[in-house]
């Protein structure tokens, strides 16, 4: 009984000091060609051949995820990428949001039909000085009119308290670094139920100073009765 054919497969690491190149591919692959690709899809880096070859016939789609691998090399100076003829696997460093997008769409757009795409791209998350954020519950409804939180999780927890105080529709808000405290998004949460009790006005935190402004009219038992209970609960550093 003839022995199965192997798993080709090639782990390309690349990073400041060049590119590795770790694996098993066909006997039949062209090096030579292969090297010269990766140095026109990155200008010239230096490249180390650390592949295997196995002398048996490529899988149809073995060659389309290959150059599919090379693309995103090209684009990914920061990156680990895995090639086998069923998958092209990506996980990379890039250095702004707008660029991960942008890569991910280019990637997933030209993905050969019978190779499945994995990406796990990161960036950096933006700094954001003041730390701030305002909600506002008027005539026209409530929402942000900015929103900054320092997680995903605590981005989650200030969307949902914004939708209990009548925010529609999913709101943007800004994940980044430079939160006053690790208890940004409870004094939120706290600070629009607050705000929702009033029924109307707005709600501002920047950094850790927070401003509650009531309609006119609001009716002042209920305001200070608010106030008093907001000041309470909040998180130490955070002041009304």
């Amino acid at each position: 009984q003839p022995l199965a054919p192997p798993q080709f497969a090639i782990e390309i690491l690349r990073n400041e000091r060049g590119i590795s190149l770790i694996g098993l591919v066909p006997a039949a692959l062209d090096r030579q060609e292969l090297l010269e690709d990766i140095a026109q899809a990155t200008d010239g880096a230096p490249v180390a051949d650390l592949l295997d070859a196995a002398d048996y016939p490529a899988p149809e789609s073995w060659q389309p995820a290959l150059r599919h691998a090379l693309h995103a090399l090209g684009s990914l100076p920061r990156s680990k990428i895995s090639v086998t003829a069923e998958r092209v696997s990506v996980t990379a460093m890039v250095d702004s949001a707008e660029e991960k997008r942008r890569i991910e769409t280019d990637l997933a757009r030209r993905s050969p039909e019978d190779v499945r795409l994995a990406l796990d791209i990161s960036a950096p998350r933006p700094v954001i000085t003041p730390f701030t954020l305002r909600f506002v519950i008027d005539e026209r409804g409530a929402r942000f009119d900015a929103c900054s939180a320092d997680t995903e999780e605590a981005r989650e927890h200030i969307l949902r308290a914004a939708a209990r105080a009548g925010q529609e529709g999913r709101a943007e808000c800004v994940v980044g670094m430079g939160v006053p405290s690790p208890h940004w998004a409870r004094a939120v949460e706290q600070a629009i139920d607050a705000l929702a009790r009033l029924g109307a006005g707005s709600v501002t935190l920047t950094d850790a100073d927070i401003s509650l402004l009531a309609q006119p009219g609001t009716d002042q038992a209920l305001f200070d009765d608010v106030v008093g209970t907001l000041e309470g609960a909040l998180p130490e550093v955070f002041a009304l």
